[in-house]
């Protein structure tokens, strides 16, 4: 840990120094480098990462859901317990995929009406 002294501190706070990270007009400066990208530092940014990230995983769940249901059927081999089964898993895998998609076409289309750019 360094410890600054009261000139030090005066400089980096007059914009004279580099010691701090810190610019009073700028604000907090970022690490050039880390585990925190810089995509997650403003909301405006680490939304759409977020919402995007959220969308993919939920539609490969989906998607493997459906596989899922589909090999099921496909086992059950005229069970007809094994077959409603398969189908109900195959009919909510596909109403969630469903809901998923629509939210994000309505999200889409609202943030493109208002103007807002969701994304980079």
């Amino acid at each position: 840990m360094t410890i600054l002294t009261p000139t030090e501190i005066y400089l980096a706070l007059d914009g004279n120094s580099s010691v701090l990270p810190i610019d009073v007009k700028e604000g907090i400066k970022p690490p050039s480098s880390g585990l925190v990208s810089s995509k997650f530092l403003d909301l405006q940014t680490g939304l759409p990462v977020f919402y995007n990230a959220a969308i993919v995983v939920a539609t490969l769940v989906f998607v493997i859901l459906i596989i899922i249901g589909g090999v099921r059927y496909l086992a059950s081999a005229g069970n007809e317990q094994g077959t409603e089964q398969a189908k109900r898993l195959i009919l909510s895998a596909v109403i969630g995929l469903a809901l998923v998609l629509g939210t994000w076409a309505i999200l889409l289309f609202v943030f493109q009406l208002t103007g807002y750019h969701f994304g980079s």
